[in-house]
C-alpha cells in the first residue's frame, strides 16, 4: 500500500477509534501509538497557547478560565501518559468547553499573526516599490549621463540603481520565517524576486559597459589610427575586453531571470507591465549581442600587428563578390595605429605574375588568361577571398591576416554624414553625389594630364582617405552615430564583405553574416548573381525585377517557374550595352526544364598546353555540362545547383529570362516548406514578387504577412535589400 494511503488510514482510523483507558500489559494498538505521538506534540504546543491566552479568556469565557488553568498545570505537572491525560478530560466532561477553547486560541492566535503578517507585508509591499522606483531613478540617470558621456557619473549611478535593487530583494527575503515559507511558495513572489535580481544584473552590467566607456576616453581616431602608443593599446585592450566580458556575463545572468518570470502569476493590472519589461530586455539583449559580438571582433582584429588587404570593388561594373577589383590597398596595423597604407591600382600587381593561368570559361570574354583583378569569380566570398589571397601571394604580396571588400557606397554614406572633402591638389570637392562619378574620371580619363604626379591612377585614392579618416575621429557625436549606422547597413546590404584567415574571427563574422557565404538551406533557394563581362561600367543604370512562383503539387513535388526581369535605363551607345553572365543558385540536385530569353554565346578557349589549370577551376568546369539548344551552363558551386548563360542588354532595352526547374525534394503530409533568398553583393536594392501555390495543402504558420493570403496560395512583395526568409508549415487538407 503507497505511503500517503497508510497515513490517511491512519489518520481516519485516529478519527474515528474509541478513547479508552490504557492498561500495562495491554498489546499496543499500532494506530493508537500513532495518536499518542501526533497528540503529545499537539498538547505540548496548545499547553503554551493556553499561557499566552489565558489572560483573554476571562474576557470571553469566564467558564474556561478555571479549566484553563488547571489544563495547563496538569500537563506542566504531570508525564502520565497520553491515555490517562484524555482519561481524565473525558472524564471531566470537558469535550465542549475544550472546543470552544481551542476554537477560541485558534481564531485568537491566528487573528493576531494575519494582523502582523499584514502589517508586515505592507510594510515589505512598501520597501520593495520604494527600492525599485529609486533604482528606476538612478537608471534614468546613469542613461542621461552616458548620453552626456559623464562616463564615470553613469558608472556611479548604475551602482546605486544595483544598490537600491538589492535593497529590495534583501527586503523581500528578510521577513519572518512564516511570511517567508509563505512568499517563497507563492509564484508572483518568486516572479518578483526574479525582476528584482535581474534589475540588480542589468545595473551591474551598466556599470561595467559605463566603465569600458570610461577606460576609452581620451581615445581618439586619426589619419594614423588610435592616437595612443601599441603598449597603451595593449593595456587598453585587456581592460576593454574585461570589461565587455563582464557585461555579457551580467546580462546572461539578467535573461535567465527574466525568463523565468511568469506574467500570468501576477496581478492582472501587472500582466501587461511585465510583459513590456520582457519584450524591452528582450529588444535590448538582441542589441547588446550583436555589440558585443561586434566589439570582441574589432578587439580581436586589432590586437597586435596585422596586415590587412583593401580590394576596392567598383560595383558599377558587377562582379560575383561585388564589383570589379580595379583598386587595392595593403593596410598594416599594429594594436590600433595605421604603420603604413599604400593604395595602387591592381594592374600594377598583375603585370607581376608570370604565370598563364587558365581562367573559367565564361571569363574568356574579357581575359584569357586568370590574374587578380578577375579572382572574385566565385559567389561565395570566402572561397573567393582565399583564391584572391592566392593570387595576391603569386603576385608579390604578403600573406593578409584579413580581407575586406568594400564598394563605393560605403563612402558615399560616409559623405553623406561628414559632408564634402576638400582635395585642392586635384582642384576637387567631393561629396555624397559626385564622389563615384568624379574619382572614376579622375582615376581613369583626365590623370594623364597629372604629369607631376608620376603617372599614378589611383593616387587620388591614396589621397582621399587619410583625409576621411581624419574626418571620422574629429566627428560630432551625431555624425558618428550616423556613420555607425551606415556601417551597419552596408555590412547587411552587402556592400561591405570580409574574411579572416584565423578560424575564430571567421567564425565571429559568419555568425553576424558579414562573411558573404553562399548559406545552406534544407528546403528551396534562389541567388541571382551577375558578372558584367562586357568591359562597361553600366551596372548601377540596371533595374533588375525577380519573380518566383513555386508550386506544390498533390504528391509534394515542387515546380519553380523563375522570371528575371532587367531594363538598362542608359541610352543607346556603344559604350552603354551591357553584357553579363548571371548564374541562378538553386538547391543542389535541382532539374532544369525549360530556360528561354538567354544569349547563347560561344568562346574559343585557349590551347590549354600553354596554360596552369587552376585545380578549383577544375572543379567548376568538370561539374558543369552545357544545355545543347540553349546553352545554359548547368554546373555546382558552393553545394548549390547553378544555372549560368548570357544577357546582354542595349541602352534602353528591358528583356525577360525564364527558367522552369524542379527541387530535388518532396513535401510529406505534414512538413515545413522555406526559401532562403540571398541577395548578390554589389547590387542595389531590387524588386521581389514570390507567389507560393498549394492548392492541395493548408498553412498552419508562417514566419511573415503575405500580401495576399488566399485558400490555396500566397503573394507576396519585397524589396531583395539584404537576404531574405520566409518559411511555412502545410499540412494536407
Amino acid at each position: 500500500m503507497p505511503r500517503l494511503k497508510k497515513i490517511k488510514l491512519h489518520i481516519n482510523q485516529f478519527l474515528h477509534m474509541d478513547l479508552k483507558p490504557y492498561h500495562p500489559g495491554q498489546k499496543e494498538n499500532p494506530v493508537f501509538k500513532f495518536f499518542y505521538a501526533v497528540g503529545l506534540w499537539v498538547i505540548k504546543i496548545w499547553s503554551a497557547a493556553a499561557k499566552i491566552f489565558n489572560f483573554l479568556i476571562p474576557l470571553i469565557f469566564s467558564r474556561l478560565k478555571k479549566f484553563s488553568r488547571k489544563f495547563a498545570a496538569e500537563i506542566s505537572a504531570t508525564k502520565n501518559l497520553l491515555p490517562k491525560r484524555l482519561k481524565i478530560i473525558k472524564e471531566l466532561n470537558f469535550s465542549k468547553a475544550i472546543a470552544a477553547f481551542i476554537i477560541l486560541a485558534t481564531i485568537s492566535f491566528a487573528g493576531v499573526k494575519f494582523l502582523n503578517l499584514m502589517a508586515r507585508a505592507l510594510q515589505l509591499k512598501n520597501d520593495i516599490l520604494g527600492s525599485s522606483l529609486v533604482g528606476n531613478k538612478y537608471l534614468d540617470q546613469a542613461k542621461n549621463a552616458l548620453i552626456n558621456k559623464n562616463f564615470g557619473e553613469a558608472g556611479n549611478k548604475f551602482f546605486l540603481a544595483y544598490k537600491a535593487f538589492a535593497k529590495g530583494q534583501e527586503s523581500l527575503g528578510s521577513t519572518n520565517i512564516l511570511i517567508s515559507q509563505l512568499a517563497n511558495n507563492l509564484p508572483a513572489t518568486k516572479s518578483a524576486q526574479s525582476l528584482l535580481s535581474a534589475a540588480k544584473m542589468v545595473s551591474l552590467s551598466g556599470s561595467k559597459m559605463a566603465e569600458m566607456l570610461q577606460n576609452f576616453q581620451g581615445v581618439n581616431f586619426t589619419a594614423q589610427g588610435l592616437n595612443i602608443s601599441p603598449k597603451e593599446a595593449a593595456k587598453l585592450f585587456a581592460r576593454l575586453n574585461e570589461n565587455l566580458d563582464a557585461a555579457n556575463s551580467y546580462l546572461g545572468l539578467a535573461e535567465k531571470e527574466i525568463a523565468s518570470v511568469d506574467e500570468l502569476s501576477m496581478p492582472k493590472s501587472y500582466r501587461q507591465k511585465v510583459l513590456d519589461i520582457k519584450n524591452q530586455f528582450s529588444g535590448a539583449k538582441t542589441s547588446f549581442d550583436s555589440l558585443y559580438k561586434i566589439l570582441k571582433l574589432a578587439l580581436k582584429i586589432n590586437q597586435g600587428k596585422k596586415h590587412i588587404l583593401l580590394l576596392f570593388e567598383n560595383n558599377n561594373e558587377l562582379r560575383a563578390t561585388g564589383g570589379f577589383m580595379g583598386t587595392f590597398g595593403s593596410l598594416y596595423l599594429s594594436y590600433g595605429k595605421i604603420n603604413k597604407i599604400e593604395i595602387s591600382s591592381i594592374y600594377d600587381l598583375d603585370g607581376q605574375l608570370l604565370e598563364k593561368i587558365s581562367p573559367p570559361s565564361p571569363m574568356l570574354n574579357v581575359n584569357d588568361r586568370w590574374t587578380l583583378r578577375d579572382s572574385n569569380w566565385f559567389a561565395d566570398f570566402p572561397s573567393s577571398a582565399r583564391k584572391i589571397t592566392a593570387f595576391y601571394e603569386k603576385e608579390g604580396g604578403e600573406t593578409p591576416d584579413l580581407v575586406i571588400a568594400l564598394t563605393p557606397n560605403l563612402i558615399v554614406d560616409f559623405l553623406k554624414a561628414l559632408g564634402p572633402v576638400n582635395m585642392p591638389k586635384y582642384n576637387l570637392i567631393l561629396n555624397s553625389d559626385n564622389f563615384i562619378e568624379q574619382t572614376q574620371l579622375v582615376s581613369s580619363v583626365n590623370y594623364a594630364n597629372f604629369d607631376s604626379f608620376e603617372n599614378k591612377p589611383k593616387q587620388v585614392l591614396a589621397d582621399f582617405f587619410p583625409i576621411l579618416m581624419q574626418k571620422i575621429g574629429e566627428a560630432s557625436p551625431e555624425q558618428t552615430l550616423a556613420i555607425l549606422q551606415s556601417l551597419e547597413n552596408n555590412l547587411v546590404q552587402k556592400q561591405i564583405l570580409l574574411f579572416s584567415k584565423d578560424n575564430e574571427v571567421q567564425k565571429q563574422l559568419e555568425s553576424l553574416n558579414w562573411a558573404g557565404e553562399v548559406l545552406t538551406s534544407d528546403r528551396d533557394f534562389l541567388s541571382v548573381n551577375s558578372s558584367n563581362l562586357g568591359g562597361t561600367k553600366t551596372d548601377l543604370f540596371i533595374d533588375q525585377d525577380i519573380s518566383l512562383k513555386s508550386s506544390l503539387d498533390s504528391s509534394g513535388e515542387i515546380i519553380n517557374e523563375l522570371k528575371i526581369t532587367r531594363k538598362n535605363k542608359l541610352p543607346k551607345m556603344d559604350s552603354t550595352e551591357n553584357t553579363s553572365f548571371l548564374r541562378v543558385f538553386a538547391p543542389l540536385g535541382s532539374t532544369l526544364i525549360s530556360n528561354v530569353g538567354f544569349d547563347k554565346k560561344n568562346l574559343e578557349t585557349p590551347d590549354s598546353a600553354n596554360y596552369k589549370i587552376d585545380p578549383d577551376v577544375y572543379e567548376w568546369e568538370k561539374n558543369s555540362v552545357k544545355d545543347v539548344l540553349t546553352g545554359t551552363l548547368i554546373g555546382k558551386e558552393s553545394e548549390k545547383t547553378f544555372f549560368g548563360n548570357w544577357l546582354t542588354l542595349k541602352g534602353g532595352e528591358e528583356r525577360t529570362v525564364t527558367l522552369i526547374y524542379k527541387l530535388p525534394f518532396k513535401l510529406a503530409g505534414v512538413d515545413h516548406y522555406s526559401l532562403l533568398l540571398q541577395k548578390q553583393a554589389g547590387t542595389l536594392s531590387q524588386n521581389f514578387h514570390y507567389r507560393l501555390q498549394f492548392p492541395e495543402r493548408k498553412i498552419e504558420w508562417q514566419n511573415f504577412n503575405p500580401e495576399s493570403l488566399e485558400i490555396d496560395y500566397l503573394e507576396t512583395s519585397r524589396p531583395l535589400d539584404r537576404d531574405l526568409f520566409m518559411g511555412e508549415v502545410f499540412t494536407l487538407r
